[in-house]
């Protein structure tokens, strides 16, 4: 079963190789070319997806869950879950740090684990992954909310009433507490103030 947005990047890959690629307007990135003229990129796909190409268009990714994904180190069109099951690698943790994140700080997993881990070269366990699922997703939210990294980050890691005196970060160690750290975010995003 083809996922929409593996679709779209399938679609968005072919037009990167078809003939509209060499047009002097084409902007290139390192995931697709997005066509300036003659012809928009919402244009060649199905209705359905338009919406996704005119964001991708104005260069707004609009799928956080993509954007998760790519920081895990997943494949496009990859169901998130099977990649959390089979391990997440950990260029995933290396990806998050650039965020300004720390594995080891937010309790994903303990120093000597990682350690072990790198030197093995073995890859995060199904708990480890789902919890550095939940740390990415609202990394890429509060990125998306705030529209700055170092905005993003100071919410991200003071403490609020919202969460019991809790960061955050410190919150997504459970379900519920990333729940409400993400309905927070969503409040935040829709104008309500947390």
């Amino acid at each position: 079963m083809r996922t929409p947005f593996g679709y779209l990047l399938r679609t968005i890959e072919k037009a990167r190789n078809s003939e509209f690629n060499t047009h002097p307007t084409a902007h290139r990135s390192s995931h697709f070319t997005v066509l300036f003229a003659p012809v928009p990129m919402s244009d060649i796909l199905p209705y359905s997806f338009r919406q996704i190409a005119v964001s991708l268009e104005e260069g707004m990714i609009v799928q956080p869950d993509f954007q998760v994904l790519e920081m895990m180190g997943g494949i496009p069109g990859e169901p998130m879950d099977l990649l959390i099951r089979t391990g997440v690698s950990l260029e995933a943790i290396d990806n998050l740090s650039r965020h300004g994140v720390s594995a080891v700080s937010v309790g994903i997993i303990n120093a000597r684990t990682l350690r072990h881990r790198r030197t093995k070269g073995e890859r995060l366990s199904p708990e480890e992954g789902d919890r550095l699922y939940r740390v990415s997703k609202l990394v890429v939210l509060a990125e998306q909310v705030f529209g700055d990294k170092d905005k993003a980050a100071h919410w991200l890691n003071k403490a609020q009433k919202a969460f019991g005196g809790l960061t955050a970060l410190e919150a997504a160690a459970t379900t519920p507490g990333y729940v409400a750290a993400e309905e927070t975010l969503e409040r935040i995003n829709h104008g309500f103030f947390a």
